[in-house]
C-alpha cells in the first residue's frame, strides 16, 4: 500500500494546477486578444472591465468544437432609472449628472474616466455626511458599477483553445486563450491482468502397501484468483495529434502503480476518447512467485518434506492486461 501512496503523491504533484486571474479592459481592447497560459492547466477567472453600463452584451464561448453561451447576468441589461426624485442637494445632483453621462456613453474608452469621477463624487458625499440625502444616487452607482464589470470562471485544459466573443451593438471583440501545449497526457486508471503467482507444497503420499512408509510429492496449490488488479498512474504520448486536441486518437502509454502488495509497471497502446478517457491494452510487469528451476510439477521429493518457501522463487514476468483510465486535467 505504501507504494501506491507514493506513486499517487508524485502523480498529483505532476498534474497540479491553480486558478489565475485574467483582466480584460474593454476601453483598451480594440479588436482581439490572445493569451498563452504560462501554466499547465487550471481555472481562469476572467474579469471583463469597463463595459458600457446601459448596453447589453452577448458573451459566447467556443471550446474546441463545442459552442456554448455564457449566462448574461442582470448587470448586462438596461440600467434602471431611480425610483425616487432627484435630490436638490448640489453634491447629489452632480453625482446624478455623472451617472447620466456614463449611461449615455457610446464607447468603452469613456467608462474608466467617468467611473473615476463617480468614485470621487461618492467620496465627497461620504466626507460631507450626505449619504442619506443622496441615497437614490448611491444606489444607482452600485448598479452602474455592477453593470460595467463581468466575471466568469473558465476551466481550460492542456492542448485546448478557448475563444471568447464579446459583442455589443454590432461590435465584437475576440479573446483567445490557449492552454500550454502538453505532449504527455496524464490519467489515473485501474488495470486488470493475469495473476501468475504460483504456490507449491510437499504433499504426503503412501508408498506401496505399508502405511508407515511415506514419501512426499511436489504439488501445486490451487490458485486463489485467475486475475489481479492494480491502480495506476498513466502517462500517454499521443500519436499524430494537433495543437488543439480534437477528442480522439491513439497513443503510447506507460504506467506505474501497485496492487495491494506489490508495485507494478505497464506499457501499452491506448485509445483516447474525448481527451479525458483512455483504454489501454498492453503488458503489465510485476514480481511473481514461481517454481524454482531445479523442481518440476509432481516431482517425488523423497521421505522428507520441503518447506513451501524453499520450493519457489521471486521473478518478474509480463502479463497481458487492460487498463481503463480517466483524466482530471
Amino acid at each position: 500500500m505504501k507504494h501506491l501512496v507514493l506513486i499517487f503523491l508524485a502523480f498529483s504533484l505532476s498534474t497540479y494546477s491553480y486558478a489565475a486571474s485574467l483582466d480584460i479592459d474593454l476601453s483598451q481592447l480594440e479588436n482581439s486578444y490572445e493569451e498563452h497560459l504560462p501554466y499547465s492547466s487550471g481555472t481562469i477567472v476572467l474579469n471583463i472591465n469597463n463595459m458600457l453600463p446601459s448596453v447589453p452584451y452577448s458573451i459566447k464561448l467556443t471550446r474546441n468544437r463545442t459552442l456554448s453561451t455564457f449566462p448574461i447576468p442582470d448587470g448586462f441589461k438596461e440600467t434602471p432609472q431611480p425610483t425616487t426624485n432627484k435630490s436638490k442637494i448640489p453634491l447629489c445632483l452632480n453625482l446624478h449628472a455623472l451617472i447620466d453621462q456614463i449611461r449615455a456613453s457610446k464607447t468603452e474608452s469613456d467608462v474608466p474616466y467617468l467611473l473615476n469621477l463617480i468614485n470621487t463624487a461618492v467620496t465627497t458625499i461620504e466626507k460631507e455626511g450626505k449619504q442619506a440625502e443622496c441615497i437614490s444616487e448611491l444606489a444607482l452607482v452600485s448598479v452602474v458599477k455592477k453593470s460595467s464589470h463581468y466575471q466568469k470562471s473558465i476551466k481550460i485544459s492542456n492542448n485546448e483553445s478557448v475563444t471568447i466573443e464579446i459583442s455589443r451593438s454590432g461590435i465584437t471583440r475576440t479573446i483567445i486563450l490557449k492552454g500550454k501545449e502538453k505532449k504527455w497526457l496524464t490519467h489515473v486508471g485501474l488495470g486488470f491482468f493475469d495473476n501468475k503467482d504460483k504456490s507449491y507444497f510437499s504433499k504426503q503420499s503412501i508408498t506401496g502397501t505399508n502405511p508407515e512408509v511415506t514419501s512426499y510429492i511436489l504439488t501445486k496449490k490451487k490458485d486463489s484468483s485467475d486475475f489481479d488488479y492494480s491502480a495506476l498512474a498513466l502517462f500517454t504520448y499521443p500519436v499524430e495529434l494537433g495543437y488543439v486536441f480534437d477528442g480522439s486518437g491513439w497513443g503510447v502509454t506507460a504506467g506505474l502503480g501497485a496492487t495491494k502488495e506489490k508495485p507494478v509497471a505497464m506499457l501499452g497502446i491506448s485509445g483516447i476518447l474525448d481527451y479525458q478517457f483512455i483504454v489501454t491494452a498492453g503488458f503489465i510487469i510485476q514480481e511473481y512467485t514461481t517454481l524454482k528451476g531445479e523442481f518440476n510439477d509432481n516431482q517425488l521429493l523423497g521421505d522428507t518434506p520441503i518447506d513451501s518457501s524453499n520450493l519457489v522463487e521471486n521473478t518478474y514476468k509480463p502479463s497481458f492486461g487492460i487498463v481503463l483510465g480517466f483524466s482530471f486535467d
